[in-house]
C-alpha cells in the first residue's frame, strides 16, 4: 500500500481526470507513476491513458 502523497499530488494536478478517466483510477496511477511502479490491473484502459505503465495479469504473454 502506498500513501496518496504530496508527490503523487503533484502528478495528479497534471492530468486531465475528468476527460480521461474516473477519478479512482487517477488517483491509483498518480500514486504509480510518483513511486516509479507499474499498476497490475485488467482495468488497463484508464490508467494507460496517463501514461503509468500497466500490467493486465490476464493478458496472455507472447
Amino acid at each position: 500500500m502506498l500513501p496518496f502523497d504530496v508527490p503523487a499530488v503533484r502528478v495528479l494536478a497534471t492530468y486531465r481526470v475528468l476527460e480521461h478517466a474516473p477519478f479512482g483510477d487517477a488517483l491509483i496511477a498518480a500514486v504509480a507513476q510518483a513511486a516509479e511502479m507499474t499498476v497490475v490491473t485488467r482495468n488497463t484502459k484508464y490508467v494507460e491513458t496517463f501514461g503509468v505503465r500497466c500490467v493486465d495479469p490476464w493478458e496472455p504473454t507472447v
